[in-house]
């Protein structure tokens, strides 16, 4: 064991100092003493110790008591194993070979077997012997486990975790004096060192962005007076998406591009669709975000299909649905969502059909029912019914629906007429 010790103490030192010969070789001659004192000192203080501690008495612990039943357990099973072999008989029966027990012969055989195990003839000298045979026998089983467990943890105390501290001490006393050859053991290589410098630098540079970036976000109250005072639909939309936490900042910020002319222009590019529909989808609670948000897609022109199919693939249909589900006590926001969708699926069959397909018509003609007394609904709710109701009727037949509302052509102006 010492020799192997020692080996793996030079391997790491030869590893370790380099371009140091000098201080290499002090430092293995001193490992290589200081092992052998660890090591001696463990054969001749605990080992021994421990041997000698074999010698004295011993209770008879659980440990040792379980083994000598176990023991006991094993000779009686061998001795039926035995038997049973013994009586076994083997006969033919057309081409399969089978084994038979004779039951009488073995259960006579078997009692006498046992009954013969703890008095062997008319002596005693031989059952006594194999009493002690078993009693020495679980007392070198458990002696022996008791010895290897207790070793590894003499050499883990007093080789490794002691020759750990004296290792130190004494290399530490070593290197005194030898301040080049120790600078040669612990200098990096110097690819290493560029790349360490390399990844400082960028980390510095990083933490350096962070926080300007930190610096530079716009608190929750800045973003509002922006919004507020902004023309730049663009410059709202990254407002919504800094802050869209905010359900406060996502309604103000809705409202201002409800209230813009001409954004869906360059709406696709810049995200506008999607900012509303997020704005709506992350705060389904929010009845001004759910209104203002309505309004939003209320400002697109019927000529721009491109944006009225991105509105349906991101969610904008379902979205506006949701919100008439959901605020259905609301008289504004059951307006806006008809004119919402009224704006979205006019004259596009497909996009109709997935206004009907979410649930739309019972809402609209529920909203309906609880509003009579709201003109601008009445009749924003019934020309969207009648444009969904027109086009499906459309096609399924070739003659005119009967008992249809008849449908506006020009749903556009008729909503900027309602205000």
């Amino acid at each position: 064991m010492e020799a192997l010790v020692v080996e793996a103490c030079h391997g790491i030192i030869s590893h370790r100092v380099k371009g140091a010969g000098k201080l290499a070789a002090k430092f293995k001659a001193e490992v290589t003493e200081l092992v052998r004192q660890s090591i001696t000192s463990v054969k001749e203080g605990d080992l021994e110790k421990k041997f000698e501690n074999e010698l004295e008495p011993k209770t008879q612990n659980h440990y040792y008591l379980d083994t000598y039943k176990k023991i006991m357990a094993d000779n009686v099973q061998t001795v039926i194993d035995q038997c049973l072999a013994k009586h076994r008989i083997s006969y033919f029966e057309s081409t399969t070979v089978k084994t038979a027990i004779c039951e009488k012969t073995v259960l006579g055989a078997l009692v006498d077997a046992v009954s013969n195990l703890n008095s062997v003839g008319t002596s005693n000298t031989e059952q006594e012997a194999k009493d002690l045979h078993s009693m020495v026998q679980a007392y070198f089983k458990t002696s022996v486990k008791r010895f290897v467990d207790s070793c590894f943890q003499d050499i883990d105390r007093s080789v490794l975790q002691r020759l750990d501290e004296e290792v130190e001490k004494s290399l530490a006393g070593l290197a005194d004096g030898e301040e080049d050859e120790v600078n040669a053991i612990f200098d990096e290589d110097q690819a290493l060192r560029d790349k360490r410098a390399f990844l400082e630098d960028k980390v510095a540079r990083l933490s350096g962005a962070v926080k300007l970036l930190v610096a530079q976000t716009p608190t929750v109250d800045e973003a509002l007076s922006s919004i507020l005072g902004s023309t730049d639909f663009g410059a709202i939309v990254r407002l919504m998406k800094l802050h869209s936490s905010s359900a406060e900042v996502q309604a103000h910020g809705c409202k201002v591009l409800a209230q813009m002319e001409g954004p869906w222009k360059v709406a696709a590019a810049d995200g506008f669709i999607e900012a509303v529909v997020k704005a709506m989808n992350a705060h389904a609670t929010s009845a001004a975000v759910q209104e203002h948000g309505c309004l939003a897609l209320c400002g697109m022109p019927l000529t721009l299909d491109t944006q009225r199919v991105e509105v349906a693939s991101k969610g904008g249909i379902a979205a506006v649905v949701r919100a008439i589900e959901e605020h259905g006590s609301s008289a504004k926001i059951q307006e806006a969502g008809c004119r919402a969708l009224n704006n979205v699926a006019f004259s596009d069959a497909e996009l109709q059909t997935l206004v009907r397909d979410a649930g739309a018509v019972p809402l609209l003609q529920k909203a309906l029912s609880a509003f009579p007394g709201q003109e601008k609904l009445q009749q924003t709710g019934k020309m969207l019914l009648g444009n969904l109701a027109l086009k499906k009727a459309t096609l399924s037949t070739d003659g005119p629906a009967v008992g249809v509302p008849e449908a506006s052509t020009a749903p556009l102006k008729t909503l900027e007429s309602l205000g």
